[in-house]
């Protein structure tokens, strides 16, 4: 079976919790509003992927336990394939605690990896990937991402990574990545002091290690995308906004989507941004994901028609 993309990372159970405001040391607060859904880069980005009309694969490692089995019902019923997921029996899966600033809308993350980022490179069979057009890896897992990208890099198809903080070892990664969209503080960390001051100047440096395209996420300020022939700059679109958890990892699944639609990267981050801002509109990483048609709906009420590769207006 072919799948647009299959993504390798870890999934969360999120439990998440608006309040009036980030509580202080020994102080109690109450809760406004309480949800419980799916987390993790990689899992949202192919719940993303889903949504929009593409076919997904995800493989990891979870428990056996009440967060395991939420996250494989919550996967399974966007469509999400889970066949290949791995089941630690008598451990305990990723779960976080999210608490969410009512009035500000930031967010306070506490995090138990559980047996997530326990997943070895023996237990993946790697010759499944050459039955997608693009494979998606979480850097949380380094050995696996390094073993990863290089068999796809020898089977000619591509691979994009996603990262949450810069760590040494990244630069070598980065000769087998094609797709790099890291944060704007990954980003800034991975370049000499000197040059940190424009993003335009990071995303050029980071080009250098090796990946064709490489996307800067600047949070309510877009996006910084380039590749051999250009770097631009894509401004974000202003929303309501009411929870950002997943914003980021909806700007992988939606760039993934572009590119496997053949769209020019600067039409890719639009839409990308455009994704990004709606999920920002529900709470948790999940609800907020729109649909194909509901984002051409919205970047039409923003005044964007562009055309895609297709020769076609997105819509």
């Amino acid at each position: 079976m072919h799948y647009d993309v299959i993504g390798i990372g870890i999934a969360v159970h999120d439990m998440l919790a608006v309040v009036p405001q980030i509580p202080k040391r020994d102080e109690i607060t109450v809760m406004l509003e309480y949800r419980e859904d799916l987390g993790g880069p990689v899992a949202i980005a192919l719940v993303c992927l889903s949504r929009l009309g593409l076919r997904t694969k995800f493989i990891g490692k979870i428990g056996d336990d009440r967060h395991g089995k939420l996250v494989l019902e919550r996967l399974q019923k966007e469509g999400v394939d889970t066949s290949s997921v791995v089941i630690d029996i008598g451990a305990s899966s990723a779960f976080a605690f999210i608490l969410i600033d009512s009035l500000s809308r930031k967010r306070t993350i506490i995090f138990n990896p559980g047996c997530n980022l326990n997943l070895r490179e023996d237990e993946i069979d790697l010759s499944e990937t050459q039955e997608a057009s693009y494979l998606h890896l979480d850097g949380g897992l380094f050995e696996v991402c390094k073993k990863a990208s290089s068999y796809t890099k020898s089977k000619g198809i591509k691979t994009s990574l996603d990262i949450q903080v810069a760590y040494p070892e990244l630069k070598e990664l980065l000769k087998t990545i094609d797709v790099f969209i890291p944060p704007k503080d990954a980003a800034r960390a991975m370049v000499p002091q000197q040059k940190r001051g424009n993003f335009g100047k990071i995303c050029g440096e980071l080009l250098g290690f090796g990946p064709q395209i490489v996307c800067i996420t600047l949070g309510e300020k877009g996006c910084m995308v380039g590749n051999c022939d250009k770097i631009t700059k894509v401004p974000s679109y202003a929303v309501d906004v009411v929870d950002t958890t997943g914003a980021g990892d909806a700007f992988h699944g939606a760039f993934l989507f572009g590119l496997v639609k053949g769209w020019e990267a600067e039409n890719v981050a639009k839409f990308s941004n455009a994704v990004s801002a709606i999920n920002c509109t529900e709470i948790g990483g999940r609800e907020g994901l729109p649909d194909y048609e509901k984002v051409g709906k919205f970047l039409r009420d923003k005044g964007e028609t562009f055309i895609n590769e297709g020769g076609t207006k997105i819509q």
